[in-house]
């Protein structure tokens, strides 16, 4: 499966990456920085950008990035962080995939997760691409090069 994998340098990230690889999975990371190879896509929640052309033909994309949990202490500026970032990746990874034709053939349900397995098929074009809403604006997602 060719899978795509945000959060990929956290403790839960880097344990499923090794266990993928290990089962023969083509593995891409989302990345907040400049892509250091093929299987590197730039994204940046903060910025909402995300390089959408690159989200196509994915078999699962998963969703694990977020402000640390075990670093420092819940302060209450913490937790604000912790919550602004999980709601600003998911913002716009959810976004960016709206704007794509996608087949779902599995959803697990984790509690505070939902993991979605499916195929992301086709950019959209033209009528009926859906508009993205954030922060009280109808927005079009930035292109990252």
């Amino acid at each position: 499966m060719k899978i795509l994998i945000s959060g990929s340098h956290g403790l839960v990230g880097t344990a499923l990456i090794q266990a993928l690889e290990s089962e023969g999975h083509d593995i891409f990371r989302l990345v907040r920085y400049a892509p250091h190879s093929e299987t590197e896509i730039e994204w940046s929640p903060d910025r909402y950008s995300i390089a959408l052309a690159r989200l196509e033909g994915f078999d699962a994309v998963v969703h694990l990035a977020g402000e640390s949990i075990a670093e420092g202490r819940w302060s209450d500026e913490k937790k604000k962080q912790i919550r602004e970032s999980r709601v600003k990746g998911t913002r716009l990874l959810g976004d960016a995939l709206a704007n794509f034709e996608c087949e779902t053939t599995t959803m697990h349900d984790g509690g505070d997760h939902v993991i979605f397995v499916g195929r992301v098929l086709a950019l959209r074009t033209g009528e009926g691409r859906p508009l993205l809403y954030y922060r009280g604006a109808y927005r079009q997602i930035v292109e990252s090069s």
